[in-house]
């Protein structure tokens, strides 16, 4: 993407955020649900318009360091998206109630502990993920591993380590939030994954469900809704085995360095045939 077009993706992210301003002020004018929907989908607008600015796509938010689609960092976005957009839409309306605002109380909500350990298990797979991911990275794959995964890519990717990686940006795909990480299973289904999407999506929608009720019926309340301790429980066992099976290696390892090029002549054992001359025996008819 050009830069001129990447500034005016930054522009536009800006723009959204005042409009996000604009709509709390008019808030009264409306529903408390539209308002939650609104402010919602501007702030998916100003995420999307930032991922162009950096990365030339409307998911570059999402994309890491590897260039592909990292399910730790679209998590947390989601779930930032969420509450930022219903703690705003309940302080536009507490705001604007006379009552309360005179009281100072108007910005005083309350965030369920269970809802701040949901995000806090979120954000600590987003510190743990990067944090696994360089330590596969440090490592050394076998060139059988790394011709294997060219071979079936087209020689179109790159790895770094142990570690599977896009070329660039352009390259990431949603995909990559099923598909394992290192080049040993960049081509396999990640389980985990599977399991991490499947509850991630369920309790966002649940918990969605939840503030979309409560602002319907009481648009001024001092508390966001709580989450329910099963399904918190429920998020810590899934991302503790996603972390787990992250951690466990699954690609076999080479020497760094190693290459095909024959020993010296005086390091060859007794008989020894040169690699070079070796290899055109094999394919010679």
């Amino acid at each position: 993407m050009p830069a001129s077009q990447r500034r005016a993706a930054g522009g536009a992210a800006v723009a959204m955020i005042a409009g996000m301003a604009v709509l709390a002020i008019l808030a009264p004018r409306f529903g408390a649900p539209t308002i939650f929907l609104c402010e919602a989908g501007l702030m998916l607008a100003v995420l999307s318009a930032i991922g162009l600015a950096l990365n030339g796509r409307v998911l570059g938010a999402a994309i890491d360091g590897r260039n592909r689609i990292s399910l730790s960092k679209l998590q947390m976005l989601l779930w930032t998206t969420l509450v930022v957009s219903a703690l705003i839409t309940l302080a536009a309306y507490r705001l604007h109630d006379t009552a309360i605002a005179t009281l100072g109380a108007g910005l005083k909500i309350t965030i369920p502990g269970e809802l701040l350990l949901a995000m806090g298990v979120s954000a600590a797979s987003f510190v743990a993920t990067p944090t696994i991911l360089s330590l596969k990275a440090a490592e050394t794959p076998s060139a059988a591993s790394v011709d294997d995964l060219a071979t079936a890519r087209g020689g179109t990717e790159r790895s770094i380590g142990k570690v599977d990686a896009r070329k660039s940006p352009a390259n990431a795909s949603f995909t990559d939030l099923f598909r394992g990480d290192e080049v040993g299973n960049a081509l396999s289904v990640d389980l985990s994954k599977v399991q991490q999407v499947a509850i991630t999506l369920l309790l966002l929608g649940v918990y969605a469900a939840s503030v979309f009720q409560t602002l319907l019926t009481a648009p001024t309340a001092n508390a966001l809704p709580a989450l329910d301790k099963d399904f918190v429980t429920l998020m810590a066992i899934s991302h503790g085995s996603y972390l787990a099976y992250k951690a466990a290696p699954k690609t076999s390892s080479g020497v760094a360095g190693a290459t095909d090029a024959p020993a010296p002549q005086d390091q060859r054992p007794p008989g020894a045939v040169p690699v070079a001359r070796a290899h055109a025996a094999a394919i010679s008819p």
